[in-house]
């Protein structure tokens, strides 16, 4: 067995030959795949790395000490000099907004894995790789909790339940 880091380029073609009065227009965008020690980022980034599980909650991501946060806010013509301003993380973003959750009708079943007994006010919380995590709801006294959730590539959904394990489960 041995580990391998592979990273590749891929143009994406989008081509429509009846745009333009049929003269056609073509969109070109180039994307980087990505592997980590045989494992994609998205399983990586869950903590699934090649050297058995872990939990990303653990890890602090940050800038290394004397590396600058400013960066380019606005021109001052007056001075003909560039404005900076130090970078904020957003206070809130719209993922977990329910407006945002436009996936379709999605139906998640809990039941107890020993006597297939449904599981009433079982959370089901939806995991955005490692952008955000939302509380989307709790499963009904049948087990079943039917909504939807926002679209991600690489999104997983963990059911939490007292006095059951807890893990994710990967769309």
């Amino acid at each position: 067995q041995f580990y391998y880091d592979v990273s590749y380029p891929v143009v994406v073609s989008l081509r429509d030959d009846t745009a333009l009065n049929g003269a056609g227009y073509t969109f070109l965008f180039g994307l980087e795949a990505n592997l980590r020690d045989n494992r994609n980022l998205i399983q990586w980034a869950q903590g699934k790395g090649t050297f058995g599980e872990w939990n990303p909650d653990l890890v602090e991501i940050g800038l290394k000490s004397g590396v600058s946060t400013e960066y380019p806010i606005g021109f001052d013509v007056e001075t003909n000099e560039t404005i900076y301003g130090e970078f904020e993380p957003p206070k809130k973003t719209l993922m977990c907004d329910y407006e945002q959750r436009l996936s379709g009708e999605v139906s998640v079943a809990v039941y107890d894995g020993l006597t297939s007994e449904p599981i009433n006010g079982a959370s089901v919380v939806f995991k955005c790789g490692v952008y955000e995590t939302c509380s989307i709801g709790a499963s009904d006294a049948t087990g079943h909790y039917d909504g939807s959730f926002p679209v991600c590539i690489g999104g997983a959904v963990k059911i939490e339940a007292d006095g059951y394990y807890t893990n994710y489960v990967n769309l």
